[in-house]
């Protein structure tokens, strides 16, 4: 499914290993490095142009330093089919940034948490334009409103990255490392949500809530004010859903409200572009800066 013209993904559900995946998604091409040269045509030493052929063109994805290690997709990928059977199963991939981020979506076990049914997922992205390891992260999804509850909490890792090793035993640790920390990560998360949803908040505590949130200074701007003030409105929006019944008047109802409104599946641009998706996808791998603000708000009231 073509997103835009640099971003897209393809659903790759079914598919039993990494080469099956990158080929199934058009990830399965080879880089390559060559010099690069200023305008009069002398060599810049130190440098190099991470390229991709596409027809008959070189397709840049990054200057790199010379000492830069490429490591392809097949090689950078390949210890995924080691999580692969009974507790993950392969789901999207695709490509952003005209190519130059690369990533595969795999798709966890679910689990109940307090009678809802949550979906989780390990992302992993692979990059030619100056980043060397595989960034892993986990991601678990609330089906109910499709919310991502990517929360940075500090006693177990949600993003990590993965050393590329060649040989098999290798990709046995890091596929055993990856089951690993995102088990504990999973754990923790969990017992977070059962506590978030104990901590109560009165209807004048959850408007003060936003308020902290979008704040609105005393000399801020018309453009600023009405901004401010529409977030608001769509997050007491969020909060007074029927999905969030359940949890209305508690600090996980609060924090639901706003991982809905920042979540890709219910946040869209009013116009798509290339810089949306790769924004979109830095979020969903490295967490949204107002959900962590929000979690960060409940846990200090705790």
């Amino acid at each position: 499914m073509i997103l835009c013209a640099n971003s897209y993904w393809e659903d790759v559900r079914g598919a039993e290993t990494s080469a099956e995946v990158l080929k199934k998604s058009g990830l399965d091409f080879e880089v390559l490095q060559e010099p690069i040269f200023d305008g009069l045509g002398y060599q810049i030493d130190g440098f190099c142009n991470n390229y991709k052929i596409t027809g008959d063109r070189h397709q840049s994805l990054g200057i790199v330093s010379e000492k830069y290690k490429i490591c392809q997709n097949a090689d950078a990928f390949a210890f995924i089919d080691g999580l692969i059977g009974e507790k993950a199963q392969y789901a999207n991939a695709g490509a952003c940034k005209n190519y130059k981020v690369n990533w595969i979506q795999v798709r966890l076990q679910p689990r109940n948490i307090m009678g809802d049914d949550y979906n989780n997922y390990l992302f992993f992205k692979n990059s030619f334009d100056g980043g060397s390891s595989v960034k892993v992260c986990v991601t678990p999804v609330r089906i109910a409103c499709s919310n991502m509850l990517n929360l940075a909490i500090h006693r177990a890792q949600r993003v990590f990255s993965i050393r590329h090793t060649g040989d098999i035993a290798g990709k046995i640790r890091e596929a055993d490392m990856t089951l690993k920390l995102s088990e504990e990560y999973l754990t923790e998360v969990q017992e977070d949500y059962v506590r978030l949803a104990r901590i109560k908040f009165t209807p004048q505590q959850v408007n003060s809530f936003w308020e902290q949130l979008f704040p609105i200074e005393k000399d801020a701007s018309v453009t600023t004010r009405n901004n401010a003030e529409r977030k608001r409105d769509q997050v007491r929006t969020a909060y007074n859903a029927n999905d969030l019944g359940n949890y209305r008047g508690t600090a996980f109802g609060v924090v639901n409200a706003v991982s809905n409104i920042v979540s890709p599946n219910n946040a869209q641009p009013l116009r798509m572009t290339d810089s949306y998706f790769g924004n979109l996808f830095e979020k969903v791998t490295n967490g949204h800066p107002l959900l962590d603000k929000a979690y960060e708000l409940v846990t200090a009231k705790a």
